[in-house]
């Protein structure tokens, strides 16, 4: 039966380690891993054993894709599958996926609702606008409905629309500001009533 002759840490990652079996290399693994089969220099190693560790190194290199993705910014379930696509099987993609949901790290409910929050704060974003990205974005029907049909959104899609007639009053007509807030997605009350509230406070 083969033999694990050669245990050794990455060079550029140092929770990681090279397996080599018979003097040649095998895979690298994680060093939970590694602990949890208690492999040790000499041990002989079953093919089915080598396998599986081939296995849990792919899946991995996939889990440790998506915490990076993460670290940049929030992602939603749609957008990590189509990142991992490219350089993963189905399989893999679908164990890592449900690893992540699991351990709290993909929800697209928690991901609507900041995505929603920021987007309309910082990106004075129309409800209709955030409904399109979050489409985008591969989220469900149902959470989209249910994040965007939040009470404060409502007031918070006014606000949004009043700060725009107050950042372009002075180089758009009265018509042009409507024109404008309409393509961004705005309806015609809050349009309204964000200029009515912005006449107000003129006079």
């Amino acid at each position: 039966m083969p033999k694990i002759t050669k245990i050794v840490s990455q060079a550029n990652n140092s929770n990681r380690v090279n397996v080599f079996v018979d003097d040649k290399f095998l895979t690298g693994i994680d060093k939970f891993t590694w602990i949890s089969h208690n492999l040790k220099v000499g041990t002989e190693i079953s093919q089915k054993l080598c396998e599986e560790l081939k296995k849990q190194d792919i899946n991995g290199k996939a889990y440790d894709k998506v915490l990076k993705l993460l670290s940049y910014r929030p992602q939603s379930i749609f957008e990590v599958r189509q990142k991992l696509k490219t350089k993963f099987e189905p399989e893999t993609i679908a164990e890592t996926i449900a690893r992540l949901k699991k351990e709290g790290w993909l929800d697209d409910q928690k991901f609507a609702l900041a995505w929603v929050r920021e987007r309309s704060q910082t990106r004075l974003r129309s409800i209709t606008h955030l409904k399109a990205e979050l489409i985008q974005k591969g989220i469900a029907e149902n959470i989209i409905r249910e994040v965007l049909s939040q009470p404060e959104l409502s007031d918070q899609e006014l606000e949004t629309a009043t700060k725009l007639i107050a950042k372009f009053s002075h180089s758009k007509t009265p018509d042009q500001l409507k024109a404008y807030l309409a393509r961004k997605g705005f309806n015609y009350n809050i349009i309204r009533q964000a200029i009515q509230t912005t006449v107000h406070e003129k006079t």
